[in-house]
């Protein structure tokens, strides 16, 4: 019998048909299938049929149809742009000067959590560690991405990062 741990509010059950069971019409109301020991789906209802979300299997091995990434674009200024642990996975630089960007403090950041950084100006972008150490200058038309591999210190250590 699978269990629910926590506060449940709003709950949603599906009949067979794969209706809602109750009155009413549940937009935006999200359900767990979590009956089979080796897996758990989620989905929404839109109004007129579920729509899958994502499933789970017991390793934590999510399997998703897409995924569509923030990105931000910035114009280089021979400015500094400081990202931080909200700060969108897809840095997209363009113009024609340099950039520095700073990366955040580790600590705040989750292990293996990443961005990448792409120079579409003419100038050199500069990453940089958050105490101002340089990981990689990137020439015109590079990607880089940057993993952090560890939760302390400030130096380019606690980054791993892949350039080209």
């Amino acid at each position: 019998m699978p269990y629910i741990y926590g506060q449940l509010l709003n709950a949603q059950l599906e009949n067979s048909s794969g209706a809602p069971s109750s009155g009413g019409t549940p937009t935006g109301r999200i359900y767990v299938d979590i009956t089979t020991p080796t897996a758990a789906q989620a989905k929404i209802y839109n109004g007129t049929t579920w729509v899958y979300l994502f499933s789970a299997d017991v390793n934590g091995n999510l399997a998703v149809n897409n995924v569509v990434q923030g990105y931000t674009t910035t114009v280089t200024a021979a400015g500094t742009t400081t990202l931080t642990v909200s700060s969108t996975f897809l840095q997209f630089f363009t113009g024609t000067t340099t950039q520095s960007v700073v990366l955040p403090v580790t600590s705040t950041m989750a292990l293996g959590q990443q961005f990448a950084i792409t120079n579409n100006s003419t100038g050199t972008v500069t990453v940089k560690s958050s105490g101002g150490n340089t990981i990689q200058a990137m020439s015109s038309g590079t990607l880089a991405t940057v993993t952090c591999i560890s939760q302390s210190g400030t130096g380019t250590s606690s980054w791993s990062c892949k350039y080209g």
